[in-house]
């Protein structure tokens, strides 16, 4: 389900327009040692605003892995608004296509969450 972001004063700062989107992700931090189920609420190639479970709180900088896509995302913090958190995409992973020991876990949390 994606359709366009209705223009707002904040959305006019981004670089690149953000589509609304309500999918399902996982965000890992700690080297992986911990997950958090959470919602893609909005996307675009350079951010996202995530929505969390009610009490959570994350670093800085984090994984996540969007289930529908297979693409996994390092991510910093951009703005905290609880529960929801926007983050600015630093880098971006194809989970389909892994080739090192730290893209094989992320792979495992993306197959271990299709499956459910």
């Amino acid at each position: 389900m994606i359709s366009p972001e209705p223009a707002s004063a904040s959305a006019d700062l981004r670089k690149e327009p953000r589509q609304r989107v309500l999918l399902g992700g996982k965000l890992i931090y700690g080297d992986g040692r911990f997950t958090l189920d959470c919602m893609f609420r909005n996307k675009s190639p350079g951010g996202a605003l995530i929505k969390l479970p009610p009490g959570q709180v994350v670093p800085d900088h984090f994984q996540l892995i969007e289930f529908r896509s297979g693409m996994a995302y390092d991510c910093v913090v951009a703005r905290r608004d609880y529960p929801l958190l926007g983050v600015r995409i630093t880098a971006e992973h194809d989970l389909h296509e892994v080739d090192t020991a730290h893209l094989r876990h992320l792979r495992r949390l993306w197959l271990d969450g299709q499956m459910r």
